[in-house]
């Protein structure tokens, strides 16, 4: 039986400001049957507030405290310190709040997030402090995101030219990395067994329901198709939100 179920956002429940078809329904009849949502996503530039705010917006009930950013995970997994940041308030606002003072002085820490404003001056900090001993942590490595306009540079961009500069690899907190998985497991306090992971990407998505012990659900709605499928292979694929309710409620 189904006990809860963990959802992608972008690509999966809403595509830019579009809920997908059937997602408003299914999520209405899971919350009628007591099944818990806990919503998932890499996207490090919004507040949970925000996000829940644009849930609701679009016919999806849903609090800040069902909403688990990557920056937020970024927060709760790390020990507070000093830190510089490439993102924006979504990422900045975990931070704070969790402990961590903003530091353009050795930072401990540079987080990078998707920032639709960076600029060359940003990247040449993060480099330095970087190159000087300064954590480097990705909230995500997306390539690329996806909008009703179409593709655009995602987070993962931003991180690949500080690891080209400053020659270290990033510590990884978003999908399909373990760190985002741990605190959504305990959060949610269901068995793995009793859970599924529901989205639209096979190599944020599929693969960390594959680290988690989770059923993976790849549903055709976003990025990956089924084309795409080859070493990381979904549990279950679902082209629609009908499909998916069939495969909740007759279990």
């Amino acid at each position: 039986m189904i006990k809860g179920v963990i959802f992608d956002l972008d690509g999966t429940v809403y595509i830019g400001e579009t809920p997908v078809p059937g997602a408003v329904e299914l999520i209405d009849r899971i919350r009628s049957n007591n099944i818990r949502i806990l919503y998932v996503t890499n996207r490090a530039n919004k507040t949970t507030a925000e996000i829940a705010g644009r849930l609701n917006d679009i016919g999806v009930p849903a609090k800040p405290s069902e909403v688990l950013t990557s920056s937020q995970a970024a927060a709760e997994y790390l020990e507070p310190g000093g830190f510089y940041y490439i993102g924006q308030e979504g990422l900045r606002k975990p931070l704070v709040d969790a402990g961590f003072t903003y530091s353009e002085t050795s930072p401990e820490y540079v987080f990078v997030g998707l920032d639709p404003e960076l600029t060359y001056d940003k990247l040449v900090k993060a480099c330095r402090f970087i190159r000087n001993g300064s954590c480097f942590v990705a909230t995500n490595m997306d390539p690329f995101a996806i909008s009703e306009e179409g593709i655009s540079p995602g987070n993962g961009s931003i991180v690949e030219s500080l690891r080209i500069a400053t020659e270290k690899d990033p510590l990884v907190i978003g999908k399909p990395e373990k760190p985002i998985m741990d605190i959504a497991l305990r959060r949610l306090d269901i068995d793995p067994e009793e859970l599924i992971i529901v989205g639209d990407n096979i190599v944020t998505d599929i693969q960390a329901g594959k680290n988690s012990g989770i059923r993976s659900v790849l549903i055709l709605t976003g990025v990956s198709k089924v084309s795409d499928v080859g070493d990381i292979v979904p549990d279950v694929v679902v082209d629609t939100f009908v499909d998916l309710s069939k495969l909740i409620f007759t279990e």
